[in-house]
């Protein structure tokens, strides 16, 4: 299952999420937004939210205050999307 990660330089929520992937055994491809603007542009109007950090796992989408609140329920998402594919 691919998962995809939006970041953004010096975001410590970013930081934190990636940490508690990595602790999980989770592999994802990072994004940082600054180095794939014009996908992340995209993909912010698709899902209408600009907060990171944001997620991609296959074709499901996971954003800031829409999807989760805290770092810990993204992490809890993101294992539960992986379990049922």
């Amino acid at each position: 299952m691919l998962i995809k990660v939006f970041t953004m330089k010096g975001c410590p929520h970013c930081v934190n999420l990636k940490t508690k992937l990595k602790e999980n055994n989770i592999d994802f491809i990072e994004l940082d937004i600054d180095e794939n603007e014009k996908m992340y542009d995209d993909f912010s109007k698709k899902v209408d939210n600009e907060f990171l950090p944001a997620i991609i796992v296959g074709k499901t989408a996971y954003v800031p205050e829409k999807s989760f609140k805290t770092i810990d329920q993204a992490v809890e998402l993101v294992k539960k999307q992986i379990n049922q594919d």
